[in-house]
């Protein structure tokens, strides 16, 4: 039988959804930007879910535009506990309410975005400024910044994981640097106001990820493996096929993101992603294997380039399992075959 989209969404959480304490979301009032990104899609799923279970939880989303996502997905109109509300986050004007949580996931991350390095260090800094500025005068107790593996920098040569410990980060001469400095700074603001203002935040390190409400049409390799598995006559790959990546579903995101909010230490970071790792010639593979048997593999880009340092980005998540009883729960095959189930339905 043939599963609807928002039970293939709901069904990778719901098997993980005990990680939480639910007890910590009852009675309480939520604010997320960027709520209607791959993140906040997710998210609210989750939050669907808890309030399922019969926790008393309100929701607020700020969006640049809630009226195109709610066309896209219309189960999410008109309920009580969640309302939408738009605006862009450098300059939202939006009342002043008490919230508890606050978590802040806005970031356009898209090719066009990162071809003007000024423009995306400034969203980013200025709208995260915009946002701890509402979080004090909101009250806010505990606030979540959804920050990128990018703070790192290049991962050197012979690292399999970066550690959160690491001392490395990006080249500050070099725009392509622009985003994860934006993220370095966001990062620096959040403690200092927590600091000041006497609230908790946390900053989650994000890497690469994988499910329901990934575009298959962008910049991200997986998306573009599984288009070409399900619609086209090969899988392309655009590169050498030797860059190495990991990836986490959406569903254990999700839980990742809400106890890191409500357990993680304050002015700490934690890395978020999975540690299990594959080239992307092994991840188109795979891709076929799951989904398109047999399917032919081209690999567009000469491999003479093996003399070159190869491309990495795997975080280690030592610290998440440790100290916040964490883990990669949904295996990769099954986050493929989910995500391509989610395309193929209605």
């Amino acid at each position: 039988m043939t599963m609807h989209r928002a039970e293939i969404v709901e069904s990778g959480i719901r098997s993980i959804l005990h990680k939480l304490d639910f007890s910590a979301f009852d009675r309480k009032r939520l604010f997320i930007t960027g709520g209607t990104g791959f993140f906040g899609f997710w998210l609210l799923a989750a939050l669907d879910l808890l309030r399922n279970e019969g926790v008393d939880l309100q929701v607020k989303v700020l969006s640049r535009d809630p009226a195109k996502f709610l066309e896209n997905h219309p189960r999410w109109r008109n309920l009580k506990w969640l309302h939408f509300v738009q605006g862009d986050v450098k300059s939202f004007d939006i009342p002043v309410f008490q919230f508890d949580y606050l978590i802040h996931a806005a970031t356009d991350t898209s090719r066009a975005a990162h071809a003007d390095s000024l423009s995306i260090f400034a969203d980013i800094v200025d709208g995260s400024r915009r946002v701890l500025d509402y979080a004090v005068r909101c009250e806010v107790q505990r606030a979540l910044f959804a920050s990128s593996g990018a703070v790192y920098g290049p991962q050197p040569v012979g690292l399999d994981r970066i550690p959160d410990e690491a001392q490395i980060a990006c080249f500050t001469n070099e725009s392509s640097s622009a985003y994860g400095e934006g993220k370095r700074v966001m990062e620096f603001m959040a403690g200092a106001y927590a600091e000041k203002y006497q609230f908790k935040s946390v900053s989650a390190r994000c890497f690469a990820f994988v499910g329901p409400g990934l575009a298959l049409d962008q910049h991200f390799a997986i998306g573009n493996f599984i288009r070409d598995a399900l619609y086209e006559n090969q899988i392309r790959i655009k590169g050498d096929g030797r860059a190495v990546r990991s990836y986490l579903y959406g569903a254990d995101l999700a839980i990742w993101l809400l106890k890191i909010l409500i357990a993680g230490d304050s002015q700490s970071s934690y890395n978020v992603g999975s540690d299990h790792y594959l080239d992307t010639r092994q991840l188109a593979e795979l891709i076929r294997d799951e989904l398109a048997p047999g399917k032919e593999i081209i690999i567009e880009m000469n491999r003479s380039a093996e003399l070159t340092p190869r491309s990495v980005y795997v975080p280690s998540i030592d610290k998440a399992k440790k100290y916040l009883d964490l883990d990669v729960w949904t295996q990769l095959p099954a986050a493929i075959r989910a995500t391509a189930n989610y395309w193929k339905s209605n």
